[in-house]
């Protein structure tokens, strides 16, 4: 029995983005706690707002092909609310985990040594488990909803912003 796996492009190149958003978070968070002294939960919502800035535009060119050409504003709001609830995900979802591990283990870690560096793995597991569940809601909402043509969508905007244009005329 041959089975046929067909994986979609569109989540491969997604994949490669999204590892650049990981690094990103990464790399923001880890140096925002020790040169700011950010707080677990606020690193990781600034890592998370640096890396929502790069990955737009990579994501809007290598990822998906767009069904509304020319419309780079509806996209754009439909990525920031799709990255307001991802956002959410990925900083409550780390803390939530984090949480959980300190709870079920008793413990505030367990430590892990590179070099002479202290790693704290609970909060690094925490964080991948926070992206990793933004990572499928962001695949998902993108590929269905930011960069697919919605007629609700244009509705509502035509709605919300006609009837704006209408009152400033009166």
């Amino acid at each position: 029995m041959k089975i046929n796996f067909k994986v979609d492009k569109s989540l491969i190149s997604y994949f490669f983005v999204a590892l650049i958003g990981v690094g990103t978070q990464l790399v923001v968070s880890s140096a925002s706690q020790k040169m700011f002294n950010l707080t677990y939960i606020s690193s990781i919502g600034l890592g998370y707002f640096i890396a929502f800035l790069t990955t737009f535009f990579l994501i809007n060119r290598y990822s998906f092909t767009s069904d509304n050409n020319g419309k780079i504003r509806n996209r754009i709001l439909k990525y920031i609310i799709v990255s307001l609830f991802s956002g959410l995900i990925t900083v409550y979802g780390s803390g939530i985990c984090l949480l959980s591990l300190q709870k079920i283990t008793g413990m505030d870690t367990i430590p892990f040594y590179v070099s002479d560096k202290e790693i704290d793995t609970f909060k690094l597991f925490s964080h991948f488990f926070g992206m990793g569940a933004s990572f499928v809601f962001n695949y998902v909402s993108h590929k269905t909803f930011t960069f697919k043509k919605t007629d609700l969508f244009n509705r509502f905007l035509t709605r919300f912003f006609s009837r704006a244009d209408q009152d400033k005329e009166a």
